[in-house]
């Protein structure tokens, strides 16, 4: 099993914190009240925060994957989905976020600050297969 790297431990630790202290204020949120805005709000701000130079698809994926868990998210319902994706000539592995948000499962990408309707992003891109 593959260890993650300090710096997502600590803001897994401090997002979890976070949303500890917004369902206690605010109520425990279930998925179902995951909304569009937030999920797309997320996506737009984990896309256009500063990073590290050496920041990759795996790292915003995984920044995006503990923010939706803090607003409420069922971690059962959100997780992390490899595809093949072109960028100019060349065809590259590349990570997203898939969460179910208003009742059905759009991609959050680093690439692009739109949701996509999972059913939609996999046409357009091509899912490797489960081992």
């Amino acid at each position: 099993m593959r260890q993650l790297p300090v710096r997502v431990v600590w803001w897994l630790a401090v997002l979890f914190s976070l949303g500890v202290w917004v369902g206690l204020v605010l109520g425990v949120k279930t998925l179902a009240d995951v909304s569009w805005g937030l999920a797309s709000r997320i996506n737009r701000e984990v896309n256009s925060a500063a990073h590290a130079p050496d920041d990759n698809c795996v790292d915003f994926s995984n920044r995006k994957l503990a923010a939706l868990i803090a607003a409420g998210a069922d971690p059962r319902d959100v997780r992390t989905k490899v595809v093949r994706v072109r960028v100019g000539p060349v065809r590259r592995f590349h990570q997203v976020v898939v969460a179910r948000v208003d009742g059905r499962e759009v991609v959050l990408d680093s690439l692009t600050p739109a949701l996509w309707p999972l059913t939609t992003y996999l046409h357009a891109h091509r899912p490797l297969p489960r081992r």
